[in-house]
This record gives structure tokens, sequence and C-alpha cells, in this order.
């Protein structure tokens, strides 16, 4: 929280003022308003943003750290080569998360987050990491890890790993050669999500819906996959180990001595 000697910020004037002046932000407080201009090599460190709309922006070479963002919105930004470590996109008292609609992540890390309740639907996760990130309930459906280039080449690139992604929402994500392993998505929906050939070592599938699910080639070696109907899914070159088989095979009503 902003101590008593936080400067506060409330215009985009007085924002534009502050950036002309320093690159390194420390202990400042901006609250309720449209920024509209790009952002570039700046450091925040234990800054509290409160109700600021970065709608449609260009955020690169930044750095946050231990900052609070709250009912703040990201929709259609490109974060770029950005660093976000130890900060906090969600209201506690008002149990809501920060928009990401529509963002874009290229080179940007999200490393011991809160982002609880955060959406990120339909937003683009190429290149994006996140490790060790508090995300439950966050909204991911329809979000991807693919950028074309050109007409005909495809480049998949994601890595989320080590985070609780329980009851979130993958809904018709396209996550195809993403590392996902060592994630908790227990109770997340997963339904009609392209998973193909992800790597999800380690992870806790329990209690997961997961319709339509594709998971060709994905690597679930060391995973608890309880919540899998091998019935309902294409499972061609998922890699597995031994002692998972029991659990697939009572899925289906065989009983293994």
């Amino acid at each position: 929280m902003p101590s008593e000697k936080t400067t506060i910020i409330e215009t985009a004037s007085g924002f534009a003022r502050l950036l002309e002046s320093q690159h390194s932000i420390v202990d400042m407080k901006f609250a309720d308003f449209d920024w509209a201009e790009a952002l570039s090599q700046l450091k925040f460190s234990q800054c509290h943003f409160s109700a600021v709309v970065f709608r449609d922006i260009d955020i690169s070479d930044c750095e946050f750290l231990d900052c609070e963002f709250t009912n703040c919105t990201f929709d259609s930004s490109r974060f770029t080569d950005t660093r976000i470590s130890k900060t906090s996109f969600y209201n506690t008292q008002q149990e809501t998360g920060c928009s990401f609609k529509f963002a874009s992540f290229p080179g940007t890390q999200f490393i011991s987050c809160e982002l609880s309740l955060c959406n990120f639907s339909r937003s683009n996760l190429y290149r994006l990491e996140m490790e060790q990130c508090q995300a439950t309930g966050l909204d991911a459906s329809h979000s991807t890890d693919a950028i074309s280039i050109g007409s005909s080449v495809t480049l998949n690139s994601v890595k989320l790993t080590d985070c609780n992604f329980a009851y979130a929402d993958f809904t018709g994500a396209f996550l195809s050669e993403a590392d996902l392993s060592e994630n908790r998505f227990s109770h997340a929906v997963l339904n009609r999500a392209n998973l193909d050939h992800a790597q999800l070592n380690d992870c806790e599938l329990h209690g997961i819906e997961a319709r339509e699910i594709s998971l060709v080639g994905a690597d679930l070696r060391g995973a608890q996959i309880s919540g899998l109907d091998v019935r309902e899914i294409d499972m061609t070159g998922v890699r597995i180990n031994d002692f998972q088989q029991r659990v697939l095979l009572e899925a289906i009503g065989i009983e293994v001595d």
C-alpha cells in the first residue's frame, strides 16, 4: 500500500510531466484517468495504479516491481520485453482482476505475480512467460500462443510454469507446443482447447472439464490425470508413465490388477 508520503497522480497530464522528468518511479499512486501514450524503458517500483486505463498502447522494455494494479484495463495493449515481478493485478476487497483482453506479450515475463480473476480472453500469448503466479479463476478463453509469418509459416511459443490456474477458463484456447509444466489446473475448464504437443509434465488435472480437448503428442508424464476421459480424447502420441496407465484405464471401467 502507498505510504503517507506517496505522491498521487490523478490526471494524464500529470503522468506525462512525471515521465518527462524521470525514468525510475518509486512509491507513487496513479488513479482514475485514461493513458493513451506509449511507455518505454521505465521502471516502476512499489507503485499503486487504481482504475487507470492503458487501452491499446505499447509498453516496451519496462519493469514493474512490487506494484499494485486494481481495476485497471490493458485491453488490446502490446507488452514487449517487459518484466513484471511480485506485482498484484487483483483487488482482494472487490474480488476483481484487471483486464488484458486482446493484448499481446512478446518477450514479457510475469514472475510471482497475483493474476487471479484477470481476463486474458482472446489475447495473444506468443513468447509470454508466467512463472510461480497465482492465477485462480483467470480467463484465458480463446487465447493463442501462435503468430503467423507470411501466408504459410506459424510460430508457437508460450511458457506458463509452476502457476496456480485452479478454476481458470481455457475454453477454446490454442496452446499447441506450449510449456505448461508443473501447473495446478484443478477444476479448470479446458473445453475445446488445443494442447497438441504441449508439455504438461507434473501438472494437476484433477476435476477439469475437457470436452473436445486435443492432446495429440502431448507430454503428460508425472501429471495427475484423473480428470481425463480417454473415451472422448484423441491420445495419439501422448506420453505417460507406467503408473498413469491404471488411472486412464479405470476411468473407462477397466480394472487393473
